[in-house]
C-alpha cells in the first residue's frame, strides 16, 4: 500500500466517474466507428461535437426550462468540471506542442463559458431574484459570480433561501477551482 488508502479509494472513485462521463462515451464511439487509424483526430472531433451538443442542450434548457433538461444540464456541468480536473490534474497531458496548448486554452474558455451558461440556466429555472431584470440578468449574475464579483449580491441578502445561496456558492467554488487549475498548470518560461 505504497500510495495510501485514501489515494487508492479516491483513484477508484475517479475511475468510476470517468466511466459515467458522456464525453468518454462519445470518444469511444468515435474510435469504434472510425475507418482510419488517426485516433487523435477522431477523439478530438468527438470532443468538439460533444462541446457543441452540451452548449445546445444548455441553451435549450435556458429557453425552454423544464426539469428534464435542467437535470441534464446539471449532469453536464458536473462532468464539465470533472473532465477538466481529470485531464489537467489527475492525468496531465503529455502533448506539449503549441497546438495542444492552444486547444487546452480554448477548451478552458469553452468550459468556463459552459459553466456560466449552465448556472444562468439553473438560476432562471429556480427563480433566483435578480438585480437586472430579464433573461440577460441571469447571465449577468452568472458572469459576476464566475469571477467572484457577486459576493455583494450574496451579502445584501438578495438570495434569501439556503437553496439559492447553495447554488450561488457552488458556482463560485466551481469557478475558483477552474481558475486555480489553470494557474497551477501554467508554465512560466524564462527568457
Amino acid at each position: 500500500m505504497e500510495k495510501g488508502l485514501l489515494f487508492i479509494v479516491f483513484g477508484k472513485l475517479i475511475d468510476f466517474l470517468k466511466k459515467l462521463n458522456a464525453v468518454e462515451w462519445c470518444k469511444h464511439l468515435a474510435l469504434k466507428f472510425s475507418n482510419t487509424t488517426d485516433e487523435k483526430f477522431h477523439r478530438r472531433a468527438a470532443v468538439d461535437i460533444f462541446i457543441i451538443f452540451k452548449f445546445a442542450v444548455a441553451s435549450l434548457a435556458f429557453i425552454f426550462p423544464n426539469t428534464f433538461l435542467v437535470c441534464i444540464v446539471v449532469y453536464l456541468c458536473f462532468f464539465n468540471a470533472f473532465t477538466y480536473f481529470y485531464y489537467h490534474v489527475w492525468c496531465p497531458p503529455e502533448d506539449k506542442t503549441l497546438d495542444a496548448l492552444r486547444r487546452r486554452f480554448l477548451n478552458l474558455f469553452l468550459s468556463l463559458g459552459f459553466n456560466m451558461l449552465s448556472f444562468a440556466t439553473l438560476y432562471k429555472f429556480i427563480g433566483v431574484p435578480l438585480v437586472v431584470e430579464g433573461s440577460s440578468g441571469y447571465f449577468i449574475l452568472s458572469l459576476m459570480n464566475t469571477f467572484m464579483m457577486g459576493t455583494d449580491y450574496l451579502a445584501q441578502g438578495a438570495l434569501e433561501t439556503h437553496f439559492y445561496r447553495s447554488i450561488f456558492i457552488s458556482q463560485a467554488l466551481l469557478s475558483f477551482t477552474f481558475l486555480t487549475l489553470v494557474l497551477s498548470n501554467t508554465e512560466i518560461k524564462q527568457d
